[in-house]
């Protein structure tokens, strides 16, 4: 009986035809291997022959190599209740100085997300935000990320503000197929003119509803109040 031999690192291997004949035939093989990313490999598969019988010998067939490339990276990114996300936002109004978002870390691309659940990942913030200390959020696992919103000093009165910065989130363990992805991150601060322009509408619209009031009530008080007549009489 021949036997085939794996190049190493090969496991789960299976031949269909599990039986070779005499001549020439096609076998389909199925196997799983570990590569690394978008790096050339070369397989080589030796199909050892059976033992001679008597003075018959088996002569045994050229390698029947492989040339492969590994897969692309898989993509570390952070999600919201939504899915995956392309850049963080929020908005609050002109007087936060904080704002606290929800994330998850996920890998993308590839079904090795599940079997890398609760790994470590880095979460680090750059250049313009502060917040949260020492984050260490898992794969997998919702955290929150408490923003402390710098106030810039060319803000405007009348126009929303944009604060930006980055966020970088990558493995915290050493893995080559695991890239990080860096997120821009927009908090917008709304224009104080637009919560003056709430309080202003608040308040007229109170005073219209105390001016409407009380001209209901003086109508209604002069409906119903009661009316003297004066009749002249003739002697």
């Amino acid at each position: 009986m021949s036997t085939l031999l794996a190049p190493p690192g090969v496991c789960n291997l299976r031949c269909e035809p599990a039986s070779l004949q005499t001549g020439k035939q096609r076998v389909r093989l199925a196997f799983e291997v570990p590569l690394l990313p978008r790096t050339p490999s070369r397989l080589s598969f030796t199909l050892q022959p059976p033992a001679p019988v008597g003075a018959v010998v088996f002569a045994a067939p050229p390698p029947f190599v492989l040339d492969v490339l590994g897969p692309d990276a898989v993509q570390l990114v952070l999600a919201d209740q939504d899915g995956p996300l392309e850049h963080i936002e929020s908005s609050v109004g002109d007087d936060a100085v904080s704002v606290t978002i929800r994330l998850t870390p996920q890998v993308h691309g590839s079904v090795v997300g599940a079997s890398a659940a609760g790994l470590p990942v880095q979460f680090v913030p750059q250049h313009g935000f502060g917040g949260t200390s020492q984050l260490r959020p898992r794969l997998g696992d919702d955290f929150e990320w408490d923003v402390a919103i710098p106030v810039p000093p060319d803000r405007s009165f009348w126009r929303d503000t944009e604060v930006t910065a980055n966020v970088q989130v990558s493995p915290g363990f050493a893995s080559p197929v695991v890239q990080g992805t860096t997120y821009p991150v927009v908090i917008v601060l709304e224009a104080p003119f637009k919560r003056m322009l709430f309080y202003a509408v608040i308040l007229l619209t109170s005073f219209a509803m105390l001016w409407g009031a009380l001209t209901i009530y003086s109508r209604l008080g002069t409906m119903f109040s009661p009316r003297v007549t004066k009749r002249s009489g003739m002697t």
